[in-house]
């Protein structure tokens, strides 16, 4: 039986904000990933972070997936799988080791690496160029549990648990004009790309970047390219479409500016590359993370 892991506790530090729960239209990227992997799956266990917010889950994903939770904060991925393999079921055989960072996965990629499996290997594991993915692979189970002896040596590192076995690698070659389905994204220019070449606004148009700020803290940063302002906030329901229906039943609870400067609603001001546009949420009960 088939098992997966995907890993979404990391701190997101080049990022800036939690990387998991960037959203994609419909979802964030946890369930993106999940809804990717999950068809394939017996068991699906999503390794969070200690504190790290618990996603919603959509209805084909509950009978399946589970969550688990680092024991131990800011130790790495080894920490996650560590943690995530005890929640493993006993009559899982083999397991995907995925992180939560790859906004153009697909299933029918998911489907081909899997079927790279065979009995002489104890990993199939994917190579891009000399960099060994310790992280996309896929594993016989007993072998993660090496992962805490790991932890216990003070060794970290994820690439520890390939050394000494046999490792199938499998090349990843695409097409350099496109996005690979698993294309990582580390920080917000990676973001913009991916939001970009998934449809949600033309990649030519001037890179600006949209906060959702709420009680003087930012909610969610934006990195998106954007002609005016009307473009915009447009551009921003369709990357949240779940807050369409808010803002226009309570147009009065949003205060604008660009640049620090206000903007009034029936203003269109041009934008220009580096612009910020804040969005200030004045109702300070709305719970935006709700939405997922």
């Amino acid at each position: 039986m088939l098992g997966a892991i995907i890993l979404a506790g990391g701190k997101s530090t080049r990022m800036g904000q939690d990387k998991a729960f960037l959203p994609f239209g419909d979802y964030v990227l946890i369930q993106k990933v999940a809804l990717a992997v999950a068809p394939f799956m017996d068991q699906v266990v999503i390794a969070l972070s200690k504190d790290q917010k618990q996603p919603e889950l959509q209805k084909e994903l509950h009978r399946k997936t589970t969550f688990s939770r680092d024991a131990i904060s800011g130790i790495g991925p080894l920490q996650g799988i560590t943690d995530a393999a005890r929640l493993l079921r006993s009559e899982i055989n083999d397991v995907l080791v995925i992180t939560c960072d790859l906004p153009y996965i697909n299933p029918e990629w998911i489907e081909g690496f899997l079927a790279m499996r065979d009995e002489k290997s104890d990993v199939v594991c994917a190579v891009d160029g000399n960099y060994t993915n310790a992280l996309l692979a896929i594993y016989k189970k007993p072998l993660l549990f090496k992962a805490e002896e790991f932890l216990r040596q003070g060794k970290t590192k994820a690439r520890q648990l390939l050394f000494g076995l046999k490792v199938k690698q499998i090349p990843l070659s695409f097409d350099p004009n496109i996005p690979s389905p698993v294309e990582d994204m580390d920080n917000p220019s990676g973001y913009r790309k991916a939001l970009g070449h998934l449809g949600f606004f033309n990649l030519q148009q001037p890179e600006v970047e949209i906060q959702l700020i709420q009680d003087k803290k930012t909610l969610l940063t934006l990195p998106i390219g954007a002609a005016d302002l009307d473009d915009a906030l447009l551009t921003m329901l369709k990357i949240i479409p779940k807050l369409k229906d808010y803002m226009e039943n309570n147009p009065a609870e949003f205060m604008l500016h660009i640049n620090q400067n206000k903007i009034e609603t029936d203003q269109i001001p041009r934008l220009t590359t580096a612009d910020i546009i804040q969005l200030t949420l004045k109702d300070k009960s709305f719970d935006y993370h709700g939405l997922f």
